[in-house]
């Protein structure tokens, strides 16, 4: 095998992995979005749950429970906000390298000194492999921001879900406390 077939063997074999690299990222990209929208959906079930069930609690609760009420639904809604705003930032369309213009192209396969190199095949894969590379990396870095920003919605998600479940038996704990106390 001579060199030139070696070097264009490996052109070939790295070109391969770039473009499996390039659609693993799109396809990551895709499903990161889409968890973000999910975050935002499950977001609304919880604000409004939040936002029906303090109405009917204000009403079943003793007026002095009422400030305790509103900090804990303010709280509450404070981490489901900022989940919101994680999730939101996690779907954010960010600047990133992409593939150079048309005129950029010709330029360089029609004006420059180096278009000669470019009508052998390796050459030309190793060019896209480039090209492709440094697009992915910038799409990788972007994915890798996304996905630190759907981690952080998910904690803030769960840290108001722990609120909502401890100011619910809180809340039954003081409307069975009033209500004991008016019979007595």
């Amino acid at each position: 095998m001579t060199n030139e077939s070696k070097q264009a063997s490996i052109n070939s074999y790295y070109l391969t992995l770039v473009r499996l690299k390039y659609k693993d990222e799109l396809r990551r990209e895709s499903s990161l979005i889409q968890q973000a929208t999910q975050i935002q959906v499950v977001f609304s079930f919880a604000i409004a749950f939040l936002y029906t069930a303090l109405p009917v609690v204000l009403d079943e609760l003793n007026p002095k429970w009422d400030r305790m009420a509103y900090a804990i639904s303010g709280t509450t809604s404070l981490f489901l906000l900022s989940s919101l705003g994680c999730a939101s930032f996690a779907q954010w369309r960010y600047k990133m390298k992409t593939f150079p213009s048309f005129d950029n192209i010709k330029s360089e396969l029609f004006k420059n000194d180096t278009s000669e190199e470019l009508h052998i095949k390796s050459v030309q894969e190793q060019k896209l492999g480039k090209n492709l590379e440094q697009i992915t990396e910038s799409l990788e870095f972007t994915n890798n921001k996304r996905l630190r920003f759907i981690l952080i919605a998910k904690i803030l998600f769960a840290i108001a879900l722990v609120c909502m479940f401890f100011s619910t038996i809180t809340f039954i704990v003081c409307i069975l406390y009033t209500t004991s106390s008016l019979k007595m």
